[in-house]
């Protein structure tokens, strides 16, 4: 059943935007498009994550055991957070070489400025 996960992900998310894509830069847009919703969901799980283990390291400081599981969140949330920060970058790279336009960075927004 792990396997099927990964195909729904591809084909059932990816697949129907990419192909009403008539170019190769329509359909990597359509990727991009997607990551967009998608990698700021995916970066605050891997922050929470993260923010657990430091929790869970720090409530266990007794318990070598708790301490390790701890460490290992910490670690798998580090590891994804850099995956996220390294797909950013690869991005704004790819679209600004290829295409010529201004990658998609995600950025808050002061209310009172109204810069959105």
């Amino acid at each position: 059943m792990k396997g099927y996960y990964k195909q729904f992900i591809i084909f059932g998310v990816l697949a129907p935007g990419i192909s009403r894509a008539n170019t190769f830069k329509d359909a990597v847009g359509e990727v991009v498009r997607v990551s967009q919703a998608i990698i700021p969901l995916l970066f605050s799980v891997a922050l929470a994550w993260f923010i657990w283990g430091v929790i869970e390291f720090i409530r266990g400081a007794d318990n070598s055991e708790e301490r390790k599981k701890g460490k290992q969140r910490m670690l798998w949330g580090i590891i994804a957070l850099f995956v996220m920060v390294a797909y950013f970058g690869l991005t704004s790279v790819a679209t600004n070489s290829l295409f010529g336009t201004s990658p998609f960075l995600p950025q808050l927004c002061s209310p009172s400025t109204n810069n959105c």
